[in-house]
């Protein structure tokens, strides 16, 4: 069973309800003392762990990159016409390839020309962005959320674009508080304001999974709702899509294939 982006509808939740019912560099500016500009770590990304985490960019792969650079153009073009400069990523439930489409659609951004991406992960309960790139689970958010640690000091800078990451850290139980807190609050402002070319992707808990992903949704301009296609219900969908209240549905990814992130 393959892995693929069969379609992508802006705002289209309906589109997305009746169709998974038929299946089955950086340039220095003025610091606000949250983020410094500084040499951010590189990891590097063999051509081995593009394969094997099927991401954009791996050998036999043109198919996927085709997939994902429509919808980079058709996400940048929505946000670039209404001002947005953050995006979630989320689901309706753990395993509908949430994080995968988030790493990809970040890697893809990252090397479109004269962007740059930062790809945060926000699901602290369950992170999972640092095994698509074999990073240590060690330090991320949760440190910077729970113990202060600079947020310049959990950058990374994975060579596959002018990606820059943020990982989880180590996973924590009662995210949703931290999620939800002013200290959040202050590091979205500055992270999606600080570089005008810049689009900032927080890979989020799924809807069913606890509140983290309410906890979220304030912050972010809009949501990419990511749906397993032929495997989540219209009722689940529906229940997902009222949850985000007055947060934009920049639209729809119907996901076909095996993932394993949350």
């Amino acid at each position: 069973m393959g892995t693929k982006i069969s379609s992508f509808k802006p705002t289209d939740v309906q589109a997305a309800l009746a169709k998974t019912q038929r299946g089955r560099r950086i340039t220095p500016v003025r610091s606000r003392g949250l983020v410094r500009y500084r040499m951010i770590p590189s990891v590097p990304v063999p051509v081995s762990l593009l394969e094997r985490q099927r991401l954009v960019g791996a050998p036999g792969r043109e198919p996927l990159w085709d997939r994902f650079c429509t919808l980079r153009s058709q996400v940048l073009a929505v946000m670039e016409r209404r001002g947005w400069r953050s995006l979630g990523i989320t689901s309706a439930r753990p395993g509908e390839g949430k994080t995968w489409t988030a790493v990809n659609l970040a890697i893809s951004i990252s090397r479109r020309v004269g962007h740059t991406a930062l790809l945060v992960d926000a699901n602290l309960r369950r992170p999972a962005v640092h095994r698509y790139f074999d990073i240590a689970k060690r330090h991320g958010l949760a440190n910077y959320l729970c113990d202060g640690a600079p947020l310049e000091s959990l950058m990374l800078h994975p060579v596959v674009g002018n990606l820059s990451v943020v990982p989880a850290g180590e996973s924590v139980a009662d995210s949703s508080d931290f999620l939800a807190s002013g200290q959040m609050h202050t590091l979205v402002r500055d992270i999606t304001g600080r570089y005008a070319n810049r689009t900032v992707l927080f890979d989020m808990p799924s809807v069913a999974d606890g509140d983290g992903a309410l906890a979220m949704f304030p912050h972010v301009d809009a949501v990419l709702l990511v749906v397993e296609e032929g495997s989540t219900n219209r009722e689940t969908l529906r229940r997902a899509a009222e949850a985000l209240g007055d947060t934009p549905i920049i639209g729809t990814v119907l996901n076909k294939g095996e993932d394993d992130d949350a």
